[in-house]
């Protein structure tokens, strides 16, 4: 199970509750972090990879290595052209992909 925190990234928690993990904001290593935003939306898709919506920066991916990209509009052509960066709802396409 994930769980947004506010202001504190995600927290994951084994179905037997015997293992859990927080992602949130590093200062040190941005590839293992998320920013300071809350996290208003998450979602796993069909390859492990967990999808973590803020408010005010953009779309964080925490694929099943731990790697974290952050898809915001500087760093993402064509990404949010019309609205700002504020991840509200995140869900599969109908096919599953996303």
């Amino acid at each position: 199970m994930w769980i947004s925190l506010y202001q504190k990234g995600v927290l994951f928690i084994s179905a037997s509750g015997n293992d859990f993990k927080n992602i949130g904001f590093n200062p040190f290593d941005a590839s293992k972090s998320i920013g300071t935003s809350c996290v208003i939306s998450i979602v796993e898709d069909n390859k492990g990879n967990v999808w973590a919506g803020t408010d005010g920066d953009g779309l964080y991916k925490i694929d099943t290595s731990g790697s974290i990209s952050h898809f915001k509009r500087e760093n993402t052509p064509g990404f949010m052209r019309a609205g700002g960066v504020n991840i509200r709802n995140i869900s599969h396409g109908s096919k599953g992909n996303g």
